[in-house]
């Protein structure tokens, strides 16, 4: 029996090189695809065309691409069933003075082994031409769904140059890609935009009117004598959409310091969301932006306090289910909810009462003061024999007529030390038989 297991174990060894064989002879035995070329066919489509492969199996290509900008991207794989052409994705930002690069493999479509070679990679433009094109960074904005606002940039070798610069945009209509056609032809075709404005002399933007939704546009600048490159913008009207302001109608307040928020926006679409912000202006709290995801033109939302004066905003957005829409419209006009009134009266009654009581005091003080020196005024006139008249009148100007003290000559002397000081009682000689009583001349 020993001599039998190296027989068996040579056996499976050549039953397994038998299977391994065929594959690896087979790995690479197909032609790889040749001239490659790339071509727009209209300002939507740009086709890569290459030499279709013979072969006794059905064939596929795997596509590789990589386009050369300023924001790289990763490769784009696709897969490409028995024709010898595809359209290449394009969107966004477009530079026709930068480069692509592609590879392409042919493949059996039922065996995965049975393969061309991988291709050197091929590296083109989507049109032919050394113009180079002096505009970068072109950006639209589409206004309140009515007019589209675009601007760019000129490279600093181009800001010497006295070139003026214009705004062509097309629609995309459907999905085909018509015949092959010159390239400058395609790019005079667009519809020029005729409101441009300038910067230090150059047209560096342009505005015209828009009102379409869902249109997929396709922008390009170039110069009035279509000598140079353009620089292609491509994007969907929605995801360039920029809201009016809404307007906010009306604010309540509810139980359980909830608010009940109500706004208008023009034009107004179902697929829209806001967004609401709520500044507590007493207390140094801030209710962060909340997203309305219903689409309504309103929104009930609990906050800490309501009782404080409050500061409400409101903001608008086409939803993620139309747009990829980058731009929020600005905030609305404020509107204030003045919070409740503090109480007041006790703190004031607490000052105004001993001032009143203070003011009081002071004044009956000095009428007391006045009073007594105008009836030693009359006791002295008594004194001095005067007129029974002469008394009666004196007494009649301190009732009735009491005169208005000095205000220069009130204080100058202390008052509490005239209030604190004895002073000696005046002493009244005796009467003579013959002479007149205070007493009776008062009663006379």
């Amino acid at each position: 029996m020993k001599p039998n297991v190296p027989f068996s174990a040579l056996l499976r060894l050549f039953v397994l090189g038998m299977v391994a064989a065929p594959s690896t002879a087979s790995e690479f035995n197909l032609p790889s695809p040749t001239n490659i070329t790339a071509e727009m066919t209209s300002m939507f489509c740009v086709i890569l065309k290459w030499n279709n492969v013979a072969a006794n199996c059905s064939v596929k290509y795997n596509i590789n691409i990589t386009f050369e900008d300023s924001s790289p991207k990763p490769p784009i794989p696709m897969e490409v069933p028995k024709r010898s052409w595809t359209i290449l994705p394009i969107g966004g930002q477009l530079d026709l003075n930068n480069y692509f690069s592609t590879t392409i493999q042919a493949v059996c479509r039922n065996d995965n082994n049975s393969k061309s070679e991988s291709v050197k990679e091929t590296r083109m433009q989507f049109t032919p031409g050394d113009e180079r094109s002096p505009v970068k960074n072109v950006q639209c904005t589409w206004y309140y769904l009515e007019f589209i606002d675009c601007t760019w940039e000129l490279r600093e070798e181009a800001a010497h140059k006295n070139i003026q610069y214009k705004l062509l945009y097309w629609e995309k209509k459907g999905d085909f890609c018509p015949d092959s056609a010159k390239f400058h032809d395609i790019l005079r075709s667009g519809t020029e935009c005729q409101n441009s404005y300038p910067s230090d002399g150059l047209h560096v933007g342009c505005t015209f009117t828009y009102s379409t939704l869902g249109q997929t546009l396709m922008f390009a600048v170039t110069d009035a004598s279509y000598s140079v490159k353009p620089f292609l913008y491509y994007t969907n009207v929605n995801d360039i959409a920029k809201p009016r302001s809404p307007v906010i109608t009306n604010v309540t307040k509810g139980e359980n310091n909830t608010l009940h928020i109500k706004w208008d926006v023009s034009p107004y679409h179902r697929n829209m969301v806001f967004q609401v912000t709520i500044d507590n202006l007493e207390d140094p709290f801030k209710v962060q932006p909340t997203d309305n995801k219903e689409s309504h033109t309103q929104m009930t939302i609990t906050i800490p306090n309501t009782d404080h004066t409050l500061r409400i905003k409101v903001r608008a957005q086409f939803s993620k289910a139309v747009a990829n829409a980058k731009y929020w419209s600005d905030w609305s006009e404020e509107w204030i909810i003045p919070g409740k009134a503090k109480n007041k009266t006790p703190l004031l009654l607490l000052i105004l009462i001993p001032a009143v009581v203070v003011v009081a005091l002071v004044v009956l003080l000095i009428f007391l003061k006045r009073v007594k020196s105008q009836l030693e005024e009359v006791v002295m006139a008594v004194q001095r024999e005067e007129t029974g008249n002469v008394g009666r009148r004196l007494l009649m100007k301190i009732l009735i007529w009491p005169s208005i003290p000095h205000p220069g000559k009130m204080f100058q002397n202390d008052l509490q030390q005239w209030l604190r000081s004895e002073r000696p009682a005046t002493v009244c000689p005796k009467p003579e038989e013959e002479q007149i009583s205070p007493l009776a001349l008062l009663k006379a």
